[in-house]
C-alpha cells in the first residue's frame, strides 16, 4: 500500500489504516443495515474465501511443478491428488457462493460484489504498485551508499 498507511502515531499505531478501515467498514455496515442485505455480504465472504483456498491448491500445484526436487519440511502423500482435490472442491464452493444467492439476495448482487472486488484490485495492481516501486527506487538510488564500495 502507499507509505501513508505506513504512519504511526506515538502509540505505534498505523492511525491512517485504522481511519480508512473504519470508514470503510462503517459504509458498509450502513449499507447492509439500509438494505437489509447481509446474507450478501456472507456470501461474498464466503465466495472469496473459498477463491483464496482454490488459489492456494494452485499454487501447491505450480510449486511441484516449476521446483519437483526442492526440501520440503513435509510431504503429502499422493501427489497432486490432494492439491488438484482442493482445487476442485473449492471451486465448486466459490462458484456456488457466487451463484446462490438468498433470502432477498439475487446472486447477481454477489457476482457484482466480486467482480468488483477484482477490478478495484487490479487496477491498484496495474496502476499504484509500479508507482510505488518507481518512487521506492528512486528513493533507494538517491540514498548516498552507507558503505564504501570495495576496491579491486
Amino acid at each position: 500500500l502507499p507509505p501513508v498507511f505506513t504512519r504511526l502515531n506515538v502509540n505505534m499505531v498505523p492511525w491512517v489504516t485504522v481511519i480508512v478501515l473504519a470508514g470503510t467498514s462503517a459504509v458498509v455496515a450502513i449499507a447492509i443495515f439500509a438494505t437489509g442485505a447481509f446474507q450478501a455480504l456472507i456470501l461474498v465472504g464466503a465466495a472469496l474465501e473459498a477463491m483464496i483456498y482454490m488459489v492456494a491448491g494452485l499454487c501447491v500445484i505450480q510449486l511441484r511443478r516449476r521446483e519437483p526436487n526442492a526440501m520440503r519440511s513435509f510431504r503429502i502423500p499422493g501427489g497432486w491428488f490432494i492439491p488438484l482435490l482442493t482445487v476442485a472442491i473449492f471451486g465448486v464452493l466459490f462458484v456456488g457462493a457466487l451463484l446462490s444467492g438468498g433470502p432477498g439476495v439475487a446472486a447477481w448482487v454477489v457476482v457484482v460484489i466480486v467482480l468488483a472486488s477484482f477490478a478495484v484490485t487490479a487496477l491498484y495492481v496495474w496502476i499504484a504498485v509500479p508507482r510505488i516501486q518507481a518512487a521506492g527506487a528512486a528513493r533507494r538510488a538517491a540514498r548516498p551508499r552507507r558503505r564504501p564500495m570495495p576496491t579491486a
